[in-house]
């Protein structure tokens, strides 16, 4: 019988996720949001047992809807709770069994239940997972020709600059995270060459020496240190990443809008693990004019076979001041 409820703690800091100094906001370092795919595919295995101890087999998280985001003060850490409720279904093929996860940060350490929500999600275990050769499973592209996909596709050269805009809009990459090494587009498909691990060169963070050489270590001989995650939260970041690139790739310099994950409709992990640091991305939307980042998103591997689906994401347009001033107001009440 599955458990009825499971509740996995852990504390967040610099020290603990050393990647999050890749990934500010501003001046702040905020979770990205791929870590809570990450994390509900974590705590879907832990619950699912020996039978799927080896993640061979493909895990499904629907519904992802972010809250509030979360800052992640250097030298600090913060309790985050992994809260897992057995939900709808009876585990049959018309009924497939459903997790609800829920996560929550601990706002004051001297009150245990004074927690904010921070994002929700449903974990659907193996059974339910991209079902077993159904209408769903067609959907998905099993194979990607890469050759032929950039052959037909416009290479674009200025990924740099890209990086660059996003830089001057509030989001500094650090290595971990700026990926992307190449892209070929059209207008209704992006294509992204990924390059796990990014440059090892010094960066400056004042005050904050020995985070920079522990996020540096997460790079093992060029390749991104992938050990214990199911799919580490920089390749799920590097889908979203790829869903908004063409957004990017053809704005103007006048567009200062950050745009970041608000929700993902379905995120799919196929249970096999990328043996390569270089791996492809492909995003297909509907038509042209998205400006939510959605339509579906594949994540291959260097040799074309099929990891991962993204489908549904949202993004959400903002200010990088309005943006900061909500973090700043949250941590106001915070102290209150």
């Amino acid at each position: 019988m599955p458990l009825p409820e499971a509740v996995y703690t852990q504390r967040i800091s610099c020290k603990t996720l050393p990647y999050v100094v890749d990934h500010p906001v501003g001046d702040c370092m905020i979770l990205p949001g791929a870590v809570y795919l990450e994390a509900a595919l974590a705590a879907g295995k832990e619950l699912l047992g020996p039978t799927c101890s080896a993640v061979t087999v493909p895990l499904t998280v629907e519904n992802l809807s972010i809250e509030a985001a979360m800052e992640v003060v250097p030298k600090k850490s913060v309790q985050l709770q992994t809260v897992v409720a057995c939900g709808n279904g009876n585990g049959s093929r018309n009924e497939p069994l459903q997790y609800s996860i829920a996560f929550h940060r601990l706002l004051m350490a001297d009150q245990c239940d004074n927690w904010k929500r921070l994002a929700t999600a449903t974990f659907l275990p193996v059974a339910s997972a991209c079902g077993d050769g159904g209408e769903e499973q067609s959907l998905y592209k099993r194979y990607l020709p890469v050759e032929e996909a950039k052959s037909r596709l416009e290479q674009r050269e200025n990924i740099g600059g890209v990086y660059q805009q996003l830089k001057d809009r509030g989001i500094e990459y650090g290595p971990v995270f700026q990926c992307i090494v190449a892209a070929w587009t059209s207008s209704t498909e992006v294509l992204t060459e990924i390059r796990l691990g990014g440059s090892t060169q010094d960066r400056p963070l004042e005050g904050s020496e020995p985070i920079v050489v522990e996020a540096i270590a997460l790079v093992r001989e060029g390749f991104l240190d992938c050990s214990g995650y199911i799919c580490h939260p920089a390749i799920i970041d590097a889908m979203f990443q790829t869903s908004a690139f063409s957004m990017a790739l053809n704005g103007t310099k006048d567009d200062q809008w950050l745009r970041l994950p608000l929700s993902v409709r379905r995120f799919t992990w196929m249970g096999h693990a990328p043996e390569t640091p270089t791996l492809y991305v492909h995003s297909v939307t509907a038509g042209t004019g998205s400006e939510d980042g959605g339509g579906t998103v594949f994540l291959y591997s260097e040799t074309g076979s099929l990891l991962a689906v993204l489908e549904g994401l949202e993004l959400i347009k903002v200010s990088i001041d309005s943006f900061i001033r909500e973090i700043g107001r949250a941590s106001c009440r915070e102290r209150v």
